[in-house]
């Protein structure tokens, strides 16, 4: 049996009762922001898939290679700080190599304690950068160095199978007998196998006891030209993502100010575990007093009574007053966000608000307790250095 080897990475909510104003309508009882909190708390939670990488395996990955038609997408749970488990490599090694042996009309192996064993005795017995068949006796081998780049079991494994089948960093050279070793090893391998690993080195042994189709296998292993007999898994995309639970404000503050609706867009109950539903249609030009702002799952909206809201994106904000900074004109006055944390300009500096100076703000808003104006969007100064008119 020949024997072969290879070396190889965004203002709005708080719910009292609503006040009419000349368009307006009333929405709701009061249902204070401690009720919506408390509610909040029994709900069941609610999740989002993100996605925080992606790689791609394509014929360009393996250029010895013809894949299988079509494409396969395997989500795997996203870590930052990937650590391989090679008893979960195993399983997935198995998987991936029947799923090529099935495409190839090749039987399925599975791994025995024996020959597990044997294999991780060759892959520890091989030294530095060298892999030596040396000591395989009647058991066909395939040796590989591990995929560092991998970044998780499953396209560690996918690496493996691939790595073997695609034969392109054979040492044996292209147009030569025994340059497909690797794929005819993989594929038509049988009987008893197992797989090694090496944790020092990062050696990987293949090891088996029997042929499931010779006259293929030869024909593999002997070619000196392309082999066009046989296909590599079909093109696969690793999805790597984490969940994210929705429905946690990032902020969520009593604001005082007068909306109105740049458009007819739909009034939106608040429900329990801050998820939003269709109430009805509000009319362009209405207007409405607003008693709280939140930002929830990427989206600002103002409580207009009850646990009635609108989106931000759907209103106007009525000028609320004329701020003074009452401060030194040499100095500046600092602009908070919703979240209490310091606002940056572009550059990434502290945005301050110079003295002697006058702004329009837009509504008054309860931030820890404290007092603030709002300047526009997310942007918030201290009622204790401002006069309003």
């Amino acid at each position: 049996m020949k024997k072969n080897y290879i070396q190889r990475a965004l203002i709005a909510t708080v719910t009292v009762a609503a006040t009419v104003l000349s368009t307006g309508a009333v929405f709701g009882q009061n249902f204070a922001t401690g009720q919506q909190a408390a509610a909040a708390t029994t709900a069941k939670p609610r999740y989002k898939k993100v996605l925080d990488r992606t790689r791609t395996y394509t014929a360009k990955d393996w250029p010895s290679s013809v894949l299988a038609s079509g494409t396969k997408t395997i989500d795997v749970p996203y870590q930052a700080d990937y650590k391989m488990n090679w008893n979960n490599v195993v399983k997935y090694f198995y998987e991936y190599r029947n799923q090529l042996a099935a495409l190839n009309h090749a039987p399925a192996v599975h791994p025995d304690a024996a020959t597990m064993a044997f294999a991780q005795k060759r892959a520890l017995a091989q030294q530095g950068n060298d892999l030596s068949h040396a000591g395989s006796g009647d058991y066909g081998e395939n040796l590989e160095f591990i995929e560092e780049s991998s970044q998780s079991d499953q396209e560690m494994a996918y690496n493996l199978v691939m790595g073997w089948y695609d034969d392109t960093y054979n040492v044996i050279p292209a147009h030569q007998s025994g340059h497909w070793g690797h794929r005819a090893n993989l594929v038509f391998s049988s009987g008893r196998s197992g797989l090694g690993y090496n944790p020092q080195g990062g050696q990987v042994a293949y090891d088996f006891t029997e042929v499931s189709d010779w006259d293929r296998y030869n024909e593999i292993d002997q070619n000196t030209k392309t082999d066009k007999t046989t296909v590599g898994l079909p093109q696969t995309t690793f999805r790597y993502y984490h969940w994210e639970q929705l429905g946690k404000p990032q902020y969520d503050i009593a604001y005082k100010g007068v909306v109105v609706m740049k458009h007819a867009a739909t009034l939106l109950r608040r429900n329990a575990d801050n998820s939003f539903s269709k109430l009805k249609l509000l009319g362009k030009g209405q207007a409405y007093k607003t008693f709280q702002t939140v930002y929830v799952d990427g989206q600002a909206y103002y409580g207009v009574g009850g646990s009635s809201y609108v989106r931000s994106s759907d209103v106007t904000v009525r000028k609320y007053g004329t701020a003074h900074v009452n401060y030194n004109r040499h100095y500046g006055i600092q602009i908070w966000t919703a979240r209490h944390q310091i606002g940056k300009n572009l550059y990434g500096s502290a945005k301050k608000l110079p003295g002697q100076t006058n702004w329009k703000v837009y509504g008054k808003a309860t931030i820890d307790g404290n007092t603030y104006y709002n300047l526009g969007g997310d942007q918030y100064i201290d009622a204790h250095y401002v006069t309003v008119r």
